[in-house]
């Protein structure tokens, strides 16, 4: 037990370092404002479509909308929830990141890897971006490094 605490310790500033770059470039991608709108017309009433009275599919990730309809139905702004759970997939990446590492590198002279491994993912700008562009970026990410 002791011996986890150190490794969180050590791993605690690849957090800072990725909510540090998150907050720098909060920016909300124009391609989410897609997907705003058909769950907003949707809640209104109006259906899954982008312009009242036209049936045109206009989104490619269905389940982020169905996630933000959701959100939505329980009068939460899910335009805010969208960005929040960017981010706290992109932390669950490193934490994934950080445990593969462990379960894969087990001897003590491989630590640094992991450590390599996780300060290198918490720095890239890529990451931090998308992770509160308001898209499905990140949860795609984080669900496809949980698959291994």
């Amino acid at each position: 037990m002791k011996k986890l605490y150190k490794d969180i310790l050590f791993a605690f500033p690849a957090v800072l370092l990725f909510s540090y770059f998150c907050y720098q470039l909060n920016f909300t991608q124009d391609d989410a404002y897609i997907s705003y709108r058909f769950v907003e017309n949707f809640l209104n009433g109006n259906g899954l479509v982008f312009n009242i009275g036209e049936r045109v599919e206009g989104f490619t990730n269905f389940g982020w909308v169905l996630y933000m309809i959701f959100l939505g139905k329980l009068s939460l702004d899910y335009i805010l929830i969208s960005k929040i759970s960017g981010f706290l997939f992109g932390l669950g990446i490193l934490g994934l990141i950080f445990l593969l590492g462990n379960k894969l590198l087990e001897f003590k002279k491989e630590k640094l890897l992991i450590y390599l491994a996780l300060y290198l993912t918490a720095c890239s700008q890529s990451l931090a971006y998308w992770a509160v562009a308001g898209l499905e970026t990140t949860a795609f990410a984080f669900f496809a490094l949980l698959s291994l």
